[in-house]
Formats: C-alpha cells, sequence, structure tokens
C-alpha cells in the first residue's frame, strides 16, 4: 500500500520498489484491460471469451504485486493482509466474477497510487530541508578567494557568502553584516541579523549584505547533516501505538479469512465470503499509526523541531511535567551588560568605550558582553594599542594615552586602582545574586562598574504559561547556579519550583523524584552538563542547534533555534499526533466493522467492497495529513 504502510511489519499492498513511473504504468495497464473488457462485454462482441481474456489479464496483473508479497511473507512464516486481497481476487475469477476481480484490482491500484501520493507529502516535508547546502563555496586562501567544493573546505578556513547566496558551512561571522534566513533550521519565518561572532548555519539564505565566515563545522558534521541522521533515525524508530496496531492486525487476518469462509458456508453465497475478504483487509488500522507518525515528523521539523522517532513523538504527547536548565533555556546563556555606575566624574559612554575597547581581545564570556553592549550603542569597537590579561582576573590595555584596567577588586587592587566600599558592597551584592561585576580604572582612578548579568529570553514567561494551559502539572527549574540568581529568574517568568546550585547527578535524581510520583517528565536544556538528565527523562528536549553536541546526541528532541516556545509546540504536535492516531484507530475499527456487516447480508457487491476498502484507507490519510498541515490543531 503506501509507503507509511510499508513501514510497519504489516505489507499492506504494493511492491516495495514501486516508483511514480511503474504505479503509473500499472495502473494504466489494469484500467485499459478492465475497460475493454467492459466494452467488449456491453457492445456483445464474440466470442465472449475476449471479454473474460481482457478482465482476467487485468485481475492477474493487478494482483501479482499482492501475491508476490503475501507469498513471500508466508515463506517467512508471516500472514499478511496482502493475503486477503489475493485470496479475494483469485476466488473472484473462479467463480466466474471475471470483470468483477478485475475492477477489485484496479480500485486497489488506484487506492494505493492516491495513498502513495499521499503520503509522500509528509516526507517530501522533511526531505525538502535535507539538501540545501550548496555545492560550492568561495574560500580566502593565499590572499585571493577561489571557489572549491563545499566538502573540501576546512574548519578554520574563511569563507565569503554575498548577497543571495546560501551559506555552505556552519561557521562564525568574522566580518560584515546581514539579514540571513535561518527558516529550514529554526521555522523562524523573518530573517535574523547576523554580525560579528554570530553563528550561521549550511543552507542559510545571506537575503542582505554580505558575511565572512570562519568555517566551524563541515562535511558530515554540518548541521543538516545531523538533521538528515536525526531523521534516518526517526523513520525507523517506530512507536509503541504502532506495535499494538501492527500486533492486531496479524491476527485478525486470519480470523478475517475464517470468518468468509463462515459466511459462504452459511448463506451458500461465495460472493459475500469474497466481499469480506475484500472489505475487511485492515489497511486502514494499519496506515492509522504510520501515517500520523509521519505527518507528525515532518510537522515538526517544518517548526524547526527534529523528534527522533514515533517513540519520542508519542511521550510528547503524554508529558504532564517538565525540567528546565536555566542557562542557555530559560536564559540566553550569553552575558549582557544591564547597567553601569560611575564614579570621579566620568561619563557612562567613556566608560563603556574604552573597557570595551580593553576588552576586544579578550576571550571571557563577560568581556564579550562589554564588547558586543558597546558595538550596539556606539558602533565599530577598535582594537587597543596594547593589550594584557591576567587569567581570570582582568585585563590591562592603552587606548592612545589612556591606561585602562577592566576585571575584579583583586584586579584593580593589583594595578593600583582603590575601589571604594560602597561600590565594592553594591559589587558583592551582585555576585550573591549570581550576577557578575567588572570595575573599570582610568589611568588609576576607578572611573565605574559595570553589571553583567545572563538575560531572560523573552519568551520564556509565555512558554511557562503555555504549558500550564496545556496540562503540563509540574515545571521545576534546575541549576548549578546559586539560589538567588536561580530565584529571580523563576520569579520573573513564573516557574514556582525551584532546584539550585545541582550537580549532574542531582538532576537525575530530581528527574527519578518526578517520574516516581508518577509522572511522564521532560527535561530541557543545553550543556555538556545536562546531557545525563536529558537521558533520564522520559523525554529530553535539547535546546538550539548551537548548543553542545553531546546534549544534543542525548536528547531525544532538539530545538534547530533557540525560541523556548517551540517547547510547548513539541507537547502539543505529540498531542495532536496521539488524539489523530485514536481518531484513525477509532474510525478504521467501527467502518471495518459496519462493512463487514453490510457485505454479509449482501447488501454491497465485491466491488462496492473494494471502494468501501479504498475509502476508509484514504480517510485515514487524509486525517493524519491536517496534522502535517497544522489543521488538527484548530478547532
Amino acid at each position: 500500500m503506501a509507503d507509511a504502510c510499508r513501514s510497519s511489519d504489516i505489507n499492506c499492498c504494493g511492491p516495495n520498489e514501486a516508483d511514480g513511473r511503474y504505479e503509473l504504468l500499472l495502473m494504466g495497464s489494469v484500467a485499459g484491460l478492465v475497460g475493454s473488457g467492459w466494452v467488449l462485454y456491453w457492445l456483445k462482441v464474440q466470442p465472449i471469451v475476449l471479454s473474460i481474456a481482457c478482465a482476467v489479464a487485468a485481475a492477474a496483473i493487478g494482483v501479482y504485486p499482492l501475491a508476490r508479497s503475501a507469498l513471500s511473507s508466508l515463506l517467512r512464516r508471516h500472514i499478511t493482509v496482502d493475503l486477503l486481497v489475493t485470496i479475494a481476487v483469485i476466488a473472484a475469477v473462479a467463480y466466474g466474477e471475471y470483470r468483477a476481480a478485475g475492477m477489485v484490482a484496479f480500485i486497489m491500484l488506484l487506492g494505493e497510487h492516491l495513498e502513495r501520493r499521499a503520503s509522500r507529502r509528509s516526507r517530501g516535508a522533511i526531505s525538502a530541508l535535507l539538501d540545501l547546502a550548496p555545492e560550492m563555496a568561495v574560500v580566502r586562501r593565499e590572499g585571493g578567494e577561489v571557489t572549491v567544493p563545499a566538502a573540501e573546505v576546512e574548519a578554520g578556513e574563511v569563507v565569503v557568502v554575498r548577497p543571495g547566496q546560501r551559506v555552505p558551512v556552519d561557521g562564525r561571522v568574522t566580518v560584515g553584516g546581514a539579514a540571513v534566513n535561518e527558516s529550514f533550521i529554526t521555522g523562524e519565518s523573518l530573517p535574523r541579523d547576523k554580525e560579528y561572532g554570530d553563528e550561521v548555519f549550511a543552507g542559510a539564505v545571506v537575503e542582505e549584505g554580505a558575511l565572512d565566515i570562519v568555517a566551524t563545522r563541515v562535511g558530515d558534521d554540518l548541521t543538516v547533516a545531523r538533521i538528515r541522521r536525526i531523521v534516518q533515525e526517526a523513520e525507523s524508530n517506530r512507536a509503541p501505538v504502532q506495535r499494538v496496531a501492527d500486533r492486531f492486525a496479524a491476527w485478525f487476518v486470519p480470523l478475517i479469512m475464517v470468518l468468509a469462509v463462515a459466511v459462504w458456508l452459511s448463506t451458500g453465497d461465495p460472493v459475500r465470503g469474497i466481499g469480506i475478504l475484500v472489505v475487511a483487509c485492515p489497511c486502514a488500522l494499519v496506515l492509522a499509526t504510520p501515517t500520523a507518525i509521519v505527518a507528525g515528523i515532518a510537522r515538526a521539523a517544518r517548526e524547526g523541531i527534529l523528534i527522533r522517532g514515533g517513540a519520542h513523538l508519542e511521550t510528547a504527547g503524554r508529558i504532564d511535567a517538565v525540567a528546565l536548565d536555566k542557562t542557555g533555556t530559560v536564559t540566553s546563556g550569553r552575558p549582557v551588560v544591564v547597567s553601569v555606575l560611575t564614579t570621579n566624574g566620568f561619563a557612562e559612554a567613556d566608560v563603556r568605550r574604552l573597557a570595551a575597547i580593553a576588552e576586544k581581545r579578550s576571550e571571557h564570556p563577560v568581556a564579550k558582553a562589554i564588547v558586543a553592549a558597546a558595538a550596539a550603542e556606539l558602533g565599530d569597537v577598535p582594537d587597543p594599542d596594547e593589550f594584557s590579561s591576567s587569567r581570570g582576573s582582568g585585563v590591562r590595555a592603552r587606548v592612545g594615552a589612556d591606561e585602562i584596567t577592566v576585571g575584579s577588586r583583586r584586579h584593580m587592587a593589583e594595578a593600583g586602582v582603590a575601589v571604594g566600599e560602597a561600590l565594592a558592597g553594591i559589587a558583592r551584592q551582585s555576585n550573591a545574586s549570581g550576577d557578575a561585576a567588572a570595575f573599570v580604572g582610568i589611568n588609576g582612578v576607578l572611573a565605574g562598574v559595570l553589571f553583567v548579568t545572563d538575560a531572560v529570553r523573552e519568551q520564556s514567561r509565555d512558554m511557562i504559561g503555555a504549558l500550564g494551559e496545556m496540562g503540563v502539572e509540574h515545571v521545576v527549574l534546575l541549576t548549578g547556579d546559586v539560589r538567588p540568581a536561580a530565584q529571580r529568574v523563576a520569579d520573573s517568568v513564573g516557574i514556582r519550583e525551584v532546584r539550585a546550585e545541582m550537580l549532574p547527578e542531582d538532576k537525575i535524581a530530581e528527574i527519578k523524584t518526578l517520574a516516581d510520583h508518577p509522572h511522564r517528565v521532560a527535561m530541557v536544556g543545553d550543556g555538556v552538563n545536562d546531557a545525563p538528565a536529558l537521558a533520564a527523562a522520559d523525554l529530553g528536549i535539547a535546546m538550539g542547534a548551537g548548543g553542545a553536541d553531546l546534549a544534543i546526541d542525548a536528547a531525544d528532541v532538539a530545538l534547530m533555534g533557540d525560541d523556548v516556545g517551540k517547547i510547548p509546540t513539541t507537547l502539543g504536535i505529540g498531542r495532536e499526533a496521539l488524539r489523530i492516531i485514536r481518531q484513525n484507530i477509532v474510525f478504521s475499527l467501527m467502518l471495518n466493522s459496519a462493512a463487514v456487516a453490510i457485505v454479509s447480508m449482501g447488501w454491497l457487491s465485491i466491488v462496492g467492497a473494494a471502494i468501501l476498502h479504498q475509502v476508509s484507507s484514504l480517510a485515514v490519510i487524509l486525517n493524519s495529513l491536517r496534522l502535517l498541515s497544522g489543521a488538527a490543531s484548530r478547532r
């Protein structure tokens, strides 16, 4: 049957190697023979065997793929639903229902073709994401620009991307600024502004501006390559509810065969028995779960959410407790300057500018925050004339005639810069709450202090509210940070439960405590220290394609952007998928039962039974495709 049907152990209908051209050729041949048989019959062309020959040939050609599949399964001691239709067509021919047998074969092929086209929409939504990286790249080598195959670019090389071009590697911007469309990764429709230090992904489109990018991931390490591997895993990782449907279909086939024989013997009408074989084929039941799973995974991928398989999609639909890491999840994970205090008559703009120049060559996260804040407000930050650093303490630099010192109070004391007790007390309070304070000295005099914090994501409060609305009973913040910092973040976004100063093993213990209550627990994080908890949770969700590789590898779901709003979206898609699966299963069971009763009463012909069978299968697939389009979530 459709690809989705063949993803299960029950091989519903049709050859595995059939592509679109093969399907159309086969269907066209059967349609021509069926049509010729009916025309010869209506025109009463003699001999009548011509009409019969066309019908029998149509039935033989149409049933061949089914019979081959059924025989292959029988040799492996598996009874599949292909066997029902094969026996039905052969029985119809044997009983003299030649044209009905040909029509059944044609209807089955037509239904298969329509189902395959529908299911390809789901897979197409994923495959469209996988081949976006360009084949060639422009690289700076030996003082000039050369065009080379993208596969030959090495990590550390600088790649040039101009307006309208796709980025060939994962990397960070070193020169330039541009509006970059990363919708295939993040699911965001609007382009993002990228500038110095920002990360970009292979396949993204530079819509306006130009960039020099230093390659950080190439070849098989590209984000799109990782997406491909995750999608391939998802295709083979089936949901538990899917395996239940397969087991049901396995014992359902022998039951229907016994029922068809019983109806034949009790009524004396073999047509009713043949009709039962046709109409009761549980293709709709077998398709109920895999079509919804494929559509759900495709829908999630289009939103920038990579789910590793049907089992994890099903789990997402059952989550009722969520544990959140703080840094990089609820917060941005990138320090920002939130305020500046000045002293001794220095202007704030001068303090910001000189501190940024002094920190320009430092790799410390606080230094990067100071430079980024100055660049956003004051424009380009020049390099210092001289620079030195004391690891973990601070930096010293010369900017023209000015000697600049930036760092801790101890670093100030070593440089001979006096820090008053009032500012020192404010800095201690800031440090106790989890923020950083960087003192700035100019020419031996304290000029001010910059306060740096890990900013809360703008979407975090809305995310917490959305989780509550969908019935998530517990949301808890797990962090290794100090309690004042953790509590401040929790209060700002509406999280009531906080666990602070936790080691990785403490996070695992908390996950297990939640699971023992019992809850289905999702853990969300982005760092290496989150990997054990991600693996221990019922559902591990890794934040951002730029997150730690170990965290993403340990997770069941990867959010390819930094939007925490994707967390409730992930759970919502899982809930929608489960609802669609239940609808499909109930519909297929009810329709099968009703159809068997109708055929048993003699109220439906063999051809009518074949049409009803295909209608039920198509209805299930179309219902699943509502999930792909998002219609399933609209009430």
